[in-house]
């Protein structure tokens, strides 16, 4: 985001965005075919299909006028549909190559991300006509750094016994990290207040939502998912929402604010769990679910991505190991779609294991 901001551009994931409004808020998903008839395949992720389809259409939410995409090697689907869209509406299109992470190479792998953040840098300029030097980098990393140390503390009052977050609230507080909703002042504004009440609710002891006895503390993992009312599902069968990996890797931890911008944000992406094999992703996220005084997982495959559902029994069973918990697995499609399966599953793991 800094390098898209430093070129005075302003960033929008469509990949979300597209899909809160057409698919979950307006129940519309003439998008996807749209998509289809573009010629993208039918086992693509929802995500990617509203994303293309909106765009495609010409029915954005938001006017876009280039194209971006940072994908590291595990979703080809992503990438293809980014670039096919770019194709069909004939968009500049730039993409960020990033290398799966091996701790043995290490400065093979910052180099070529250097490289990367600089051709991105000269193509930004190029469109934009803004010349980006390593000061408004460093101004861009500290700003946003507010924005991530925001969601950290936010994330470190759900350790609490009263969690003062409702579930899907917290979670489309996490979506926000994507673009930083274009606005990253007015954002870090509304973080303060969030911050600010959910201390005073702990101060108060009154929970975000109705206290139950022995609420479980439920971390949720895996990808994201259109089937918003599952957070619900959590908290009404007796759960508390008290950790979700899907967008951590976006504020797991602060950019370095010294030494050369390009180079503190290349090891930064580089050291994303989102750019580890699977079961180190996993691994790296266990003390994070520790920490957070995990009870239980709930991890999601959402149809058509693949990133976990290849290896999901072997992620359950190194948090088994590891924490020594219950995990949960499901599978979420449309809104709606497979629901009533995922309601009957959350309830019935939530009431054997509170």
């Amino acid at each position: 985001m800094e390098p898209i901001f430093a070129a005075g551009a302003l960033p929008y994931d469509p990949h979300i965005g597209e899909s809160l409004r057409h698919v979950i808020f307006d129940e519309d998903t003439s998008s996807i075919r749209e998509a289809l008839e573009s010629g993208l395949p039918s086992d693509f992720c929802p995500w990617n299909l509203t994303m293309a389809g909106s765009l495609i259409s010409g029915r954005g939410v938001v006017p876009v006028d280039l194209m971006v995409v940072a994908c590291g090697c595990w979703c080809d689907s992503m990438s293809k549909s980014w670039y096919s869209t770019a194709q069909r509406i004939g968009m500049p299109f730039h993409y960020f190559d990033i290398p799966r992470f091996n701790a043995e190479a290490k400065e093979w792998a910052t180099d070529y991300l250097v490289k990367e953040l600089e051709s991105l840098c000269s193509w930004l300029e190029d469109q934009c006509g803004q010349r980006i030097d390593d000061a408004t980098l460093k101004g861009e990393v500290r700003s946003k750094n507010l924005l991530r140390q925001a969601m950290i503390d936010l994330t470190d009052l759900l350790r609490e016994e009263d969690v003062p977050v409702p579930a899907l609230e917290y979670y489309l507080l996490q979506m926000t990290m994507s673009d930083f909703l274009q606005d990253p002042d007015a954002l870090y504004h509304a973080y303060q207040m969030i911050l600010q009440e959910s201390k005073a609710r702990l101060r108060k002891g009154t929970p975000a939502r109705a206290k139950r006895d022995n609420s479980l503390r439920v971390y949720y993992s895996g990808a994201e998912t259109q089937e918003l009312s599952i957070f619900n599902m959590i908290e009404d069968f007796g759960g508390a929402l008290v950790g979700c990996d899907t967008y951590l890797p976006l504020y797991r931890e602060l950019v370095p604010e010294s030494g050369s911008s390009l180079t503190s944000l290349a090891d930064w992406v580089w050291r994303m769990p989102y750019s580890f094999p699977t079961l180190d992703r996993i691994r790296a996220t266990i003390p994070i679910m520790k920490k957070q005084r995990t009870e239980c997982v709930i991890i999601n495959n959402t149809t058509g991505c693949r990133y976990l559902a290849e290896t999901s029994k072997l992620v359950r069973d190194l948090i088994r190991a590891e924490l020594g918990i219950p995990v949960l697995t499901i599978e979420t499609a449309l809104p709606g779609e497979n629901v009533d399966l995922a309601e009957s599953r959350i309830r019935a793991f939530i009431e054997t294991n509170r």
